[in-house]
C-alpha cells in the first residue's frame, strides 16, 4: 500500500521535508502490515528493506557468531528497523520479532541511503538516532559490571518495559524466553527464573504468559543498582558503616 502525504506529515521524524522531498519519501515508501508473532528480519540476512515503526511493539535480539543473545531491545512507533544498512550493507546480526500487531513504512534500502544522502533535515536525525543507540550500547556494557545477576536481570527487564496500559497505567512488555534473558545478562537461565519468583512476590511484576506486567518500574530500577536488599523493610537493612578519611 502506498503512502500519502498526510501520513507522513503526522510523523515526526519527517516534519520539516519540503512539498517535493514529501513527496519523493511516499513515492518510495510502502505501507504493510505485519501481525503478531511476525519475525520479519533474520540474523545472517542481508536486508534490502529499510522499516520505519508506524504503530506497534517490536523485539530486536542482536545474536553473537555462535547465536548467543547478547542484546534484547523493545521497539515502538518512530523507531527504524534495518537502518545501519543505510551505511553498512553487510549482513546483519539482529532478529525481529512483531510483538503486537504492527504497521511499518518500508524503503528499499539503495533508494532511502540516496534520499537521505541529499536531505540535511533527516541526515541530522540519523546521526541523532545513531548517538541515542551509541548510549544505549553504553548502558548495557554498563550492565555487564554490576556485580550480581540479580542486578543484570531487573536492568534488563526495566529496559524492556514498553508501553503503557492505559487502564492501570503500568508498563506491559512480552518477556523473552528465560535463556534468552539468561544469555543477555550473562547467568543461567536457573538464576532468571529465582529472580523473577523473587520480583513476582514481592509486587514488582506479575507475569501472564509470556507478557510481564511492571508494578513497580521505580523500585526495579533501583534493584538494578542496589540489589535485592532494597527489597528488604528499612530497619532490616545492612547499615553501611561511615568511612574514615585521613
Amino acid at each position: 500500500m502506498s503512502i500519502s502525504v498526510s501520513l507522513l506529515n503526522s510523523l515526526p521524524f519527517f516534519q520539516g521535508l519540503d512539498d517535493s522531498q514529501k513527496e519523493e519519501f511516499c513515492g518510495a515508501a510502502t505501507l504493510r502490515s505485519f501481525k503478531s508473532g511476525t519475525q520479519i528480519g533474520r540474523a545472517g540476512e542481508i536486508h534490502d528493506a529499510i522499516a520505519y515503526v508506524i504503530s506497534g511493539q517490536l523485539q530486536c535480539k542482536e545474536l553473537a557468531d555462535d547465536g548467543r543473545v547478547v542484546s534484547l531491545s523493545v521497539m515502538g512507533p518512530g523507531a527504524w528497523v534495518g537502518w545501519l544498512a543505510i551505511v553498512d550493507q553487510g549482513y546483519v546480526s539482529e532478529e525481529i520479532l512483531c510483538l503486537t500487531t504492527c504497521q511499518l513504512m518500508t524503503f528499499p534500502t539503495r533508494q532511502l541511503k540516496t534520499l537521505v544522502q541529499t536531505n540535511a533535515v533527516l541526515l541530522n536525525r540519523f546521526l541523532g538516532l545513531a548517538a541515542t543507540n551509541i548510549k544505549a550500547a553504553r548502558a548495557e556494557r554498563m550492565m555487564l559490571t554490576l556485580p550480581n545477576a540479580f542486578q543484570r536481570i531487573c536492568f534488563q527487564i526495566s529496559n524492556l518495559s514498553g508501553e503503557f496500559d492505559p487502564e492501570t497505567l503500568e508498563r506491559i512488555s512480552a518477556l523473552p524466553r528465560q535463556q534468552e534473558l539468561a544469555s543477555a545478562a550473562n547467568t543461567s537461565r536457573e538464576t532468571v527464573s529465582r529472580t523473577l519468583q523473587l520480583l513476582i512476590k514481592a509486587g514488582v511484576i506479575h507475569k501472564t504468559g509470556h507478557r510481564v506486567v511492571v508494578r513497580r518500574l521505580d523500585l526495579l530500577k533501583r534493584l538494578a543498582y542496589d540489589g535485592p536488599e532494597s527489597l528488604l523493610p528499612a530497619e532490616t537493612q545492612p547499615t553501611k558503616t561511615p568511612e574514615t578519611i585521613g
